[in-house]
């Protein structure tokens, strides 16, 4: 699968110097009946969980003036400024697979995330993990003494959908108090 449309669209927003980076699962999967959807896209119908529940924790009070997708490019550029910056662990989307086939890729593709992350962050970049498979697989790898990345969770963060968008916010802000 061809993965510019996402790099393109991540690019604009990347930071100079990334002072804290989300860890994703993948883009989300284009069901026949929709449009394609992607955390970076400046105009997306509904289903924009992630970007909105994460802007609304580091955001508040911008969240609450720009909402929805009303201004999403606002907060995309406040993102850019602040140092914030979300990647996926695999590039391309995954989500509509099984859990157990899900996995599997990521472990697959973590050395391929590795060399990614040496080229985006420092050892001093917080990381966040989101998504409970995400963290599972990922944490003791990025935080292992010859990669030696600062994996702030400590526990996994919800991904914020079906029912989960209030755990992922508590849990986030709980992390970055």
């Amino acid at each position: 699968m061809d993965t510019n449309v996402y790099k393109k669209a991540a690019q604009k927003y990347r930071p100079l110097n990334i002072r804290r980076l989300f860890i994703a699962e993948s883009p989300p999967h284009k069901k026949e009946d929709e449009e394609l959807r992607y955390f970076y896209f400046e105009k997306v119908k509904g289903k924009d969980f992630l970007f909105r529940n994460l802007t609304m924790v580091l955001f508040p009070k911008e969240h609450e003036i720009h909402k929805e997708d009303e201004n999403k490019k606002y907060l995309l550029n406040k993102l850019k400024n602040n140092g914030d910056f979300l990647i996926d662990a695999c590039e391309y989307p995954i989500n509509q697979l099984q859990l157990a086939k899900r996995n599997k890729i990521i472990e697959t593709e973590s050395k391929n995330l590795i060399k990614r992350l040496k080229n985006l962050v420092t050892k001093d970049t917080e990381i966040i993990l989101i998504k409970k498979n995400i963290y599972g697989i990922l944490a003791q790898k990025l935080k292992d003494t010859n990669t030696g990345f600062n994996v702030l969770n400590k526990e996994f963060i919800d991904f914020p959908s079906q029912g989960n968008q209030k755990k992922f916010r508590d849990k986030l802000k709980d992390l970055l108090q």
